[in-house]
């Protein structure tokens, strides 16, 4: 089973998680492929909902917390803010030590 492991918050609408399995991101058309990958992502969640609507997203991350590519990895979602939720949709069993 692909889990991911809370590592830290890092504000209070933003958290750190270490995967199980990495992720590929930044996608290159011309070659139909992924260029590169990280076992590392941050769920993120609206400062102020009523202004966007609830939703949640996923990034990609390195070890400390910085978004590596803004682009939304697969997990993010409208319509909730749940960070486990989130880390669920994307195929991993969200731990929360």
């Amino acid at each position: 089973m692909k889990t991911a492991t809370k590592v830290k918050d890092l504000s209070s609408t933003q958290l750190l998680w270490e995967l199980s399995e990495a992720v590929k991101f930044d996608y290159d058309y011309e070659a139909d492929e992924y260029r590169r990958e990280t076992n590392f992502v941050v769920t993120s969640v609206p400062y102020n909902p009523a202004l966007v609507g609830p939703e949640t997203y996923i990034f990609p991350a390195d070890q400390e917390g910085e978004i590596l590519n803004w682009g939304e990895l697969d997990g993010s979602f409208k319509g909730g803010m749940d960070h486990s939720q989130a880390i669920e949709r994307a195929g991993f069993k969200a731990v929360r030590p």
